[in-house]
């Protein structure tokens, strides 16, 4: 007998509220002889409708002065401390957490010469949940400027444990089951570098490169026990992330300004077969034109590698990569002409090669869309 599935709008229908909130208070005095002090605290509420709660509060400090200790190599030096407590408190229909990521970072900054600048220190970190563990984190980077404002070469190591918080991944993915387990994120050890070149006034380039061990990296998977298997959960896994981007940036005063740029991702995964729902490569191209403030034309090219999502064979037993989607370019075009300095008026049209793409799995984009309309301020 045919089996009858009744979808309600709950089945379909994901709404999130949100409230943040955040104080600063630092010291801005100009003498260096004196101690500078920073302090911050965040608050930040979500709700997915009926389904979970978390509330997350971080405080966070720095304190540090400079100290009368140079040589013949050594300019000028400054001692820093800094310390964040980050709590999170997550309510769903399955499970009730209380979990938290601190950190003790002492830190020294050392003035070599004139162009030359390196921080070193060390990463004191912990995580609570059920159980509490404690990491040290080495912490050396480096600033070196090899001909002033033209050509500047980066470098560091660094590590470091954060959550797996719901509004995190919520971020990431809209589609997400509220339910799905958290956890956290430990960064092992990064190492990067990179250049900063200035070609003129007009012409810039950046370019880095990082590799990262990370345990506990999350995947997005579709959530097979869900009756439409439209939402996704959770899974994890230790990788190697090694990540290379370039960017170019044209600007000629406020007439014409354009970015164009491509990062390459490579994953050494342990137990998962693809790095589901990621490219390994993406490129960007942003460009705006303005006719003497009166006429402002903008264009926007995004362009994807291939992604793949997990499914398992009829029997359940095996996983199946999907392809999701092939390298693709999505084309977006806009013009906006000012009437006057408080109104004007705009026209935006968006994936002009009409491509149904799948950013998630069983998710199909729009296709060409279309906007126009006037903005008024007051």
């Amino acid at each position: 007998f045919p089996v009858t599935i009744t979808i309600t709008r709950e089945d379909l229908l994901q709404i999130f509220n949100q409230f943040n909130a955040h104080a600063a208070l630092g010291s801005h005095h100009g003498d260096s002889s004196k101690f500078i002090y920073q302090t911050r605290i965040e608050y930040h509420y979500l709700e997915a409708l009926k389904k979970a709660t978390e509330q997350n509060i971080r405080l966070s400090g720095m304190i540090g002065r400079n100290i009368n200790f140079s040589n013949r190599y050594v300019t000028n030096t400054f001692l820093k401390l800094e310390a964040d407590v980050d709590y999170f408190a997550a309510q769903s229909e399955v499970d009730t957490s209380n979990t938290a990521v601190v950190k003790i970072n002492p830190s020294a900054i050392f003035t070599i010469g004139r162009n030359f600048y390196l921080e070193a220190g060390l990463a004191i970190m912990a995580q609570s949940d059920t159980a509490s563990y404690g990491r040290l984190f080495p912490h050396l980077s480096f600033n070196a400027h090899l001909i002033e404002n033209l050509l500047i070469i980066h470098g560091g190591i660094s590590g470091g444990i954060s959550r797996h918080s719901l509004r995190s991944l919520v971020a990431q993915n809209p589609f997400i089951n509220t339910s799905t387990h958290l956890g956290f994120l430990t960064n092992r050890m990064e190492i990067s570098g990179g250049i900063k070149a200035a070609f003129s006034d007009n012409v810039s380039l950046n370019f880095s490169a990082s590799h990262a061990m990370l345990d506990n990296f999350a995947f997005f998977v579709s959530d097979t026990t869900a009756p439409f298997q439209n939402t996704f959960v959770t899974t994890f896994d230790n990788i190697i992330r090694l990540m290379v981007r370039g960017e170019l940036i044209t600007q000629f005063g406020r007439d014409f300004q354009a970015i164009i740029s491509a990062a390459l991702f490579d994953y050494n995964l342990t137990n998962q077969l693809k790095p589901w729902h990621l490219p390994t490569s993406e490129l960007t191209f942003s460009a705006r034109y303005n006719i003497r403030d009166r006429v402002i034309f903008t264009a926007d090219v995004f362009g994807r590698s291939a992604t793949y999502a997990r499914t398992f064979n009829p029997q359940g037993n095996q996983v199946v990569p999907v392809q999701l989607q092939n390298m693709h370019i999505d084309l977006n075009l806009g013009v906006e002409y000012r009437l006057n300095p408080l109104l004007s008026l705009f026209a935006n049209f968006s994936n002009l090669g009409n491509q149904r793409l799948e950013r998630w799995k069983n998710y199909p984009t729009q296709g060409f869309r279309f906007m126009a309309g006037a903005t008024l301020a007051f």
